[in-house]
């Protein structure tokens, strides 16, 4: 079986590639996502999980993620990770006009027998917002 880190980096292998059912498959039938309430719910399975991913994927088809920096514990990886994206489709109602969207997000992931059981999100989601067009920049 493949150790922790393995396993999360194909993970995010298969987000930067945009294979929306490779990413499916790194995650355990009972996965869940703790992540940024401010864009998702606070908690979703991984139905719920995977088809908002979808809606991002669509409207960010380049998004790509660079790991910066990690630690494995046992069956968790912690990664600090740059992502990069143009929004080019339309997703939470914004239609893109090919913005560019960077941030730098702090992950936890849980592994078990070789797929992401579980998996802790913070992000700069205010930055996000002020990037898409949500929220206006400081002046």
């Amino acid at each position: 079986m493949a150790d922790a880190m393995s396993v999360v980096q194909q993970y995010y292998d298969c987000i930067s590639r945009n294979d929306m059912d490779g990413t499916a498959r790194c995650l355990a039938d009972d996965y869940v996502y703790h992540g940024t309430p401010s864009f998702s719910a606070e908690q979703q399975p991984k139905e719920e999980y995977v088809a908002s991913f979808h809606e991002i994927s669509r409207a960010m088809p380049d998004h790509r993620i660079e790991v910066q920096d990690r630690m494995t514990s046992g069956d968790e990886v912690c990664t600090i990770s740059v992502h990069t994206a143009t929004l080019t489709g339309s997703v939470m109602g914004i239609e893109g006009n090919g913005q560019p969207i960077r941030f730098t997000a702090i992950t936890r992931l849980r592994v078990r027998d070789g797929k992401i059981a579980e998996e802790w999100e913070q992000y700069d989601s205010l930055g996000v917002a002020q990037q898409m067009g949500l929220v206006p920049a400081p002046a």
